[in-house]
């Protein structure tokens, strides 16, 4: 029998938060969320201590039932051809507007992950498909001529691939940020896919990885603090604690306001953002091209 966590995803939508954000608050493993999202089965634990942040009832995140999806439709091959309807329109949107992922977020106030995930083929709540409609007239004119079959989908642009890059290219691009800047994730995560010609890029752990992460001519040398949240806040690594990332950004310069309860970000992080795409091609195809980062997979 199939789980669904609509509940669950409206909640994260309606609250803002990432799926990351949420693991740490509720103390559980990253990819509990994940499979969550994949309609997989966790621990009665996972789902109790989702429930108590959410202040709510386990009906209130989880399903043994499909729900009428935003578009009407009700068998599960209807359901399936509606979503790819609208994901097809988001892939058309963002061709046409040369909008990445994050653009797109802000935009439809979305988590990244919560696009990234529906772009890979999986669903999205309803509250979700009705945020996408604030991408305005591109987007909805398009999926109404895909519904109405004035155009197929496959008679759109065809999306350019999404592929899996080694985080050696993300931490060697992370060193090249300056002493006074900052970085975010998804300006990487758009730099990168800009270069390589693709819709974007997830990066991931590939062999070998961790031990060239982990040792002592590298670690040292990334300057794991200069990135923060979408929104500038400090977040808290395995690699760098909230502490840390804090002293290091006022010794840069930086300074540091209070976000929300038990949060900081830095102020006016929008003007101290580093700009990846100052950096020239050589220097790019230099770290992209290294023998294990080189190697990516195509979904």
């Amino acid at each position: 029998m199939p789980i669904y966590y609509y509940g669950l995803r409206k909640l994260m939508d309606d609250n803002n938060i990432t799926q990351k954000a949420l693991a740490e608050a509720c103390d559980i493993a990253p990819n509990s969320i994940s499979r969550m999202m994949q309609g997989e089965y966790v621990s009665i634990e996972t789902i109790d201590k989702i429930c108590n942040f959410f202040n709510c009832d386990y009906g209130n995140i989880i399903t043994r039932f499909k729900k009428d999806d935003p578009i009407g439709y009700v068998s599960d091959a209807q359901y399936e051809e509606g979503m790819a309807q609208v994901r097809t329109a988001l892939v058309y949107y963002m061709e046409k507007t040369g909008e990445a992922v994050s653009r797109v977020s802000q935009k439809t106030t979305l988590s990244v992950n919560t696009i990234k995930s529906f772009l890979l083929g999986n669903p999205i709540h309803s509250t979700s498909f009705l945020k996408l409609t604030k991408l305005g007239d591109v987007f909805n004119n398009r999926l109404a001529e895909i519904m109405n079959g004035a155009m197929k989908p496959d008679e759109y642009i065809a999306p350019k691939p999404i592929k899996k890059v080694s985080f050696k290219v993300y931490y060697k691009l992370l060193k090249l940020v300056p002493n006074g800047k900052l970085a975010r994730r998804e300006d990487i995560e758009a730099y990168v896919a800009k270069k390589l010609n693709v819709e974007y890029v997830s990066f991931a752990l590939f062999k070998g990885d961790s031990q060239w992460e982990f040792s002592t001519d590298i670690m040292f040398t990334i300057p794991y603090w200069r990135e923060i949240s979408t929104r500038g806040v400090l977040q808290e690594t395995s690699k760098c604690s909230k502490e840390t990332q804090e002293q290091a950004l006022i010794e840069e310069g930086h300074t540091l306001v209070k976000y929300g309860r038990d949060s900081k970000r830095v102020e006016d992080f929008q003007n101290k953002l580093f700009d990846f795409n100052s950096i020239d091609d050589k220097t790019f195809f230099e770290i992209y091209d290294d023998e294990e980062s080189k190697r990516f997979y195509e979904f």
